[in-house]
């Protein structure tokens, strides 16, 4: 799910589901497609950027969703575009690679995980904070952090408890990694640590975003939604039990979370 503003929004999933948020309602768009799409990015109303199984590359132009044709076909997990950018960011497979975007098509497969499962580590989370920063995090037994550090280098910053499946850094001295059995990573002062106290779920984390340092959500499976607030995470009360994959934040009052056949929104005075 992303927003580019309060007024405009896209969620993608299974079978080439999109929904576009208009300001009052979610609206069906037709995909053209029925691979499942796994991320979205959305920057104004002339540019969206979608990805999913079997290559798929969607780009919303203003009026159309084109596919951008490619010569392979990975499987893209996850999407994070440098903040304001529509031609500068990279997608994470389950091959083990990453893929630039240049603001027409993704470059070659760079391999920056092992070789495990069959195919290569799966780049579940990705997160590009300018043109010569970034994270990826993976899980599948691999359960490392990879840092981006401009040009095709991407190098591994950081080993993890277990699996990790989304990563949001904020800035250059804050963000956060989610994963299995309720696993929070913090990054502070350029290194990466287990969160103290233990995360106040057991359950599988899949989504989270910053809206500020010390402001955050998480989602996951069964319904769990966290919230970060002065430093602390807290469950906060969830009227689903569905499993929930990723989660926006356009405020410090206003948030959305989506899932299995769910789109909750949060929405405070």
């Amino acid at each position: 799910v992303s927003f580019s503003t309060s007024n405009d929004g896209w969620a993608v999933g299974d079978s080439g589901t999109i929904f576009r948020w208009n300001g009052s309602a979610w609206n069906v768009q037709s995909s053209g497609t029925t691979v499942t799409l796994r991320a979205v990015v959305a920057r104004n109303n002339n540019f969206a950027l979608a990805v999913g199984d079997s290559g798929t590359i969607l780009r919303w132009d203003g009026s159309t969703l084109r596919n951008v044709i490619r010569g392979d076909t990975p499987n893209f997990l996850s999407l994070s575009l440098v903040p304001s950018s529509t031609s500068n960011g990279w997608a994470g497979a389950d091959n083990g690679a990453v893929y630039q975007w240049n603001g027409s098509g993704f470059s070659a497969a760079l391999p920056i995980a092992g070789g495990v499962p069959p195919g290569g580590v799966r780049i579940r989370g990705i997160s590009i904070l300018s043109d010569s920063q970034g994270w990826a995090v993976t899980a599948d037994g691999d359960n490392r952090i990879y840092q981006w550090t401009g040009g095709n280098t991407w190098n591994s910053q950081s080993d993890a408890p277990k699996g990790l499946n989304a990563v949001f850094v904020f800035d250059a001295n804050n963000g956060w990694a989610v994963g299995e059995g309720g696993t929070l990573v913090r990054y502070s002062n350029g290194s990466w640590r287990l969160h103290q106290p233990s995360s106040p779920t057991s359950q599988q984390l899949n989504g989270i975003w910053m809206w500020s340092q010390t402001d955050g959500w998480a989602v996951g499976d069964e319904g769990v939604i966290l919230r970060l607030q002065g430093g602390t995470w807290n469950r906060v009360d969830s009227t689903t039990n569905k499993n929930l994959y990723a989660v926006y934040a356009l405020s410090a009052t206003e948030a959305w979370a989506v899932g299995d056949s769910v789109i909750m929104r949060y929405s405070a005075q």
